[in-house]
């Protein structure tokens, strides 16, 4: 009696230990094909402009995070605003939520997997964006504290940096679900993944208005890196993990300045 081959290949699956690999390769969407509207990608990129236009114009004038508990819980909000806009645009062409999400690294191998490839990649992008950094400090002579719009937010008391926390998760979980997973895909033209990451990267950076224009500059970068991360892992989780942990960092350090009085009044 012959074997039918779908009968074969799923034996030598279960022989080889792939079966993960292979259920996960159903779930990795090739770039280049588009998971949402051009009118919804478009509405979410204005929304995005248009609400750091509004911060950075709030950072201007010093009314930014005037009750740091307020801006907290409003930010919260408005990221995962922004994931429920982003998981509309996908139920209108029928994608699911995980096909951004990547490829699964399950168990507890798998997450250690991830926090190895979050840990590499943080060290590493720190030391590519701090090298920038002193790039555009010197050519521009920008200053080296940190701007105004970033000092205002900076957690000072236990209650702001335990919520702190909660919004970098959630910064964590939506951008990267929101830039890398969803924009990088949508301008992937032609499969062509390049166009992809410049474009989202760039709106990753211009979204960020209240840091000021070099650190928008830097964001774009790190936007880049990440989508890199993402594109080799096949998987958002460590770049939530190494987003998450960088928003914490700069928090904790951002608060240690402000309670020995470095940074600017």
């Amino acid at each position: 009696m012959k074997i039918p081959e779908s009968e074969v290949s799923m034996h030598e699956t279960a022989m080889t230990g792939e079966p993960e690999q292979a259920a996960a390769a159903e779930q990795w969407k090739p770039l280049g094909q588009r998971v949402a509207p051009w009118w919804h990608t478009a509405l979410i990129v204005l929304l995005l402009l248009a609400t750091s236009l509004g911060s950075s114009l709030q950072a201007r004038k010093g009314t930014l995070a005037v009750h740091h508990m307020t801006q907290y819980a409003a930010t919260i909000g408005y990221e995962w605003v922004l994931l429920g806009v982003v998981w509309i645009g996908l139920r209108v062409r029928g994608v699911r939520l995980r096909t951004l999400l990547g490829v699964p690294h399950e168990g507890w191998k798998g997450l250690g997997r991830d926090f190895a490839f979050a840990g590499i990649f943080w060290v590493m992008a720190m030391a590519i964006i701090g090298c920038l950094s002193i790039g555009i400090y010197l050519l521009h002579h920008a200053s080296a504290t940190p701007p105004k719009g970033l000092t205002a937010i900076a957690p000072l008391s236990a209650l702001d940096l335990l919520v702190w926390f909660a919004l970098c998760i959630s910064a964590g979980v939506c951008e990267e679900i929101l830039f890398r997973g969803y924009l990088m895909r949508q301008f992937s033209f032609g499969g062509k993944a390049w166009i992809g990451v410049v474009i989202s990267s760039l709106i990753f950076g211009a979204s960020h208005g209240y840091e000021g224009w070099s650190r928008m500059l830097l964001l774009s970068v790190l936007g880049a890196l990440l989508c890199l991360l993402y594109l080799k892992s096949r998987s958002l989780r460590p770049g939530m993990i190494a987003h998450a942990w960088q928003d914490i960092f700069a928090g904790l350090v951002l608060m240690g300045a402000s309670h020995f009085h470095v940074l600017p009044k």
